[in-house]
């Protein structure tokens, strides 16, 4: 009955509890962001059709001390490919990213995955951003490899992010 209400009720709602809402939020729709080939950089990231959702999430993240910014990722009628299968998107998708590392810092702390995959990667990579470019990528192919969905975990069996 809770999820039947208007996106306005929902979002004052999830105001009250806003890091555990985003954690939830996060696990769902978001992800980790690795990029380990010219430099190392961390983000996260999250995606979703409804601009008023992204702009409430973005919004929580403030209230929290954490930056982000929003762009509209697809319009509708582009092609998209998801999963190697090409489709016509019906929606604009729009993608809010957490970039600074004080920031994906911040987040990892106040609310962070319940998804261990999810969190783990994001707390290895979070290590590794202090170092040296060239040191952090090594650390991380150790036990990362790049598939066209993102990094993945050596040895490992379960979903890339």
């Amino acid at each position: 009955m809770f999820l039947n209400k208007s996106i306005d009720k929902l979002i004052e709602t999830a105001g009250n509890y806003p890091a555990d809402f985003l954690r939830g939020f996060f696990d769902s729709e978001g992800y980790p962001i690795i990029e380990a080939k010219n430099r190392f950089r961390v983000m996260v990231g999250v995606a979703n059709s409804n601009l008023e959702t992204i702009g409430a999430v973005k919004d929580m993240l403030a209230q929290l001390g954490i930056s982000s910014t929003i762009r509209r990722s697809n319009l509708i009628g582009q092609e998209v490919v998801i999963r190697g299968i090409k489709y016509t998107s019906n929606v604009d998708m729009y993608t809010l990213t957490v970039s600074r590392k004080a920031d994906v810092k911040r987040f990892a702390e106040l609310v962070g995955f319940s998804s261990s995959t999810k969190m783990k990667k994001l707390q290895f990579a979070i290590q590794l951003m202090d170092l040296p470019d060239d040191k952090a990528i090594s650390k991380w192919h150790r036990l990362y490899y790049k598939t066209p969905r993102g990094y993945k975990l050596k040895n490992s069996t379960g979903k890339s992010f």
